[in-house]
């Protein structure tokens, strides 16, 4: 899935490629997460997350960018993750995006796997 800023005719802002095999629904994350991008993003997440899914992995590895209406979303998956009982891991945040997180989620609520501090020299 492409989600592209409809005002324009700009690269797209994310990608959001969705795998799902034997219980596992693999999420990797491109670009920019966004008011505009996050809508389409969660509604196809919401849309592959099936009763057989028992673990969910999201790949933030090439994802740019992540404004408050994606944070909101990661939270919003995380609660809805401890109703219906799956795993959900966040995984390989870039700096930018581990960043924001941890500003937003200071007490460590969000399941990140495969992160270095923010403030880690490259």
């Amino acid at each position: 899935m492409t989600i592209q800023d409809p005002r324009t005719h700009a690269p797209p802002l994310a990608t959001a490629t969705i795998h799902s095999e034997g219980g596992l629904l693999t999420v990797v994350l491109r670009g920019e997460l966004d008011l505009h991008a996050t809508p389409c993003v969660l509604a196809a997440i919401t849309a592959a997350l099936v009763p057989d899914v028992e673990r969910v992995r999201i790949d933030l590895t090439d994802l740019t960018f992540c404004d408050s209406s994606g944070i909101a979303m990661l939270f919003g998956l995380r609660r809805r993750s401890l109703e219906e009982n799956f795993d959900l891991t966040l995984t390989n945040p870039s700096r930018t995006v581990l960043r924001t997180i941890e500003l937003c989620d200071p007490s460590g609520a969000l399941p990140l796997i495969g992160r270095l501090p923010a403030s880690a020299v490259d």
